[in-house]
Formats: structure tokens, sequence, C-alpha cells
């Protein structure tokens, strides 16, 4: 498989290690794959894998921002035949609905819940999950499902 991964940037933190090992085990399950992000001190440890990353303002909440990352899928969708996209976090996976809905080179996505988002927040009523949707715990998967009216028994826990 072709897989294009989004998450908001590469730094430290907990969502950031789990595309790093994601990637990882993806690739040396003989999967080709792209880290999309605003980049950060782990993209050295993806391209050290044999991950290509490319450079997109995933972490930034701004309309302009954000539609400068769903041009850049839509743009490296083109480009490569990706066969799913897997984002990480609430504006990773806003940018994939974006560009897939401006796109029909933009394949389905697959958005991994990593916390607990407030409903109420600016923009969180633009928050989409797409078409499979993962949580990294009962918990999380839980409160989105019951914030964000997603059936539950659709939210897949890792």
């Amino acid at each position: 498989m072709n897989i294009l991964i989004l998450a908001m940037s590469m730094g430290h933190g907990g969502a950031e290690t789990h595309v790093l090992t994601l990637s990882r085990a993806l690739r040396r399950s003989g999967n080709e794959v792209t880290v999309a992000s605003a980049g950060g001190c782990l993209v050295g440890a993806l391209t050290a894998a044999g991950v290509r990353h490319v450079r997109l303002p995933l972490d930034r909440r701004s309309p302009l921002a954000v539609m400068r990352s769903a041009s850049g899928i839509v743009s490296l969708c083109g480009r490569e035949c990706f066969d799913v996209i897997h984002a990480h976090g609430r504006l990773p996976a806003f940018a994939a609905h974006i560009a897939r809905r401006l796109s029909r080179t933009v394949p389905p996505a697959v958005v991994t819940v990593h916390g607990i988002y407030d409903p109420h927040a600016p923009g969180a009523r633009f928050s989409t999950w797409g078409e499979r949707t993962v949580a990294v715990s009962d918990d999380i998967a839980d409160y989105t499902a019951a914030t964000y009216r997603i059936p539950r028994a659709g939210i897949a826990v890792i």
C-alpha cells in the first residue's frame, strides 16, 4: 500500500511518537509511507527509516493555513497514487476532508483521535472523523462517540 500520514507536527509528544512508530512498522511491512506535517525534531528519525516527509502547515488553525494544507494534500495525491490517508488529530483530519472535497484524486481517510477535544472551541464544529475512526483508548472512544455523535461501534480502539 501507499499511505499518506498526516500529523500536526513531528516534535516531541505522544501522537508524534505514535506516528513515528506506526510509520516504521508500515515500512518494515513493505508499505510506502509519506508523512506530511509542520516538521520537528522527529523528521530525521522518519527519513532514517525510509519514510518521506513533506512539510505542510498542519499545525496552524488559520483558514489560509488550512487551505494551504488541503492544497498540499491535493498536490501530493495528484503526483502519487495513495491508497489511504491516515490523519492524526483534528486539524489534519479537517485538511484531509477539505482536500477530498476539492479533488477526486484524494483517497478516503482514517482518523486517529489521540485526545479529548473541546466541542465548544473555535472551529470545533468543523471537526471531521474520516471514513474510519480510531481512538487510542476506550475513554477517548466513548467521549468522541458521545460528543461528536459517531456510532461507538464504528470506532476502533488501539
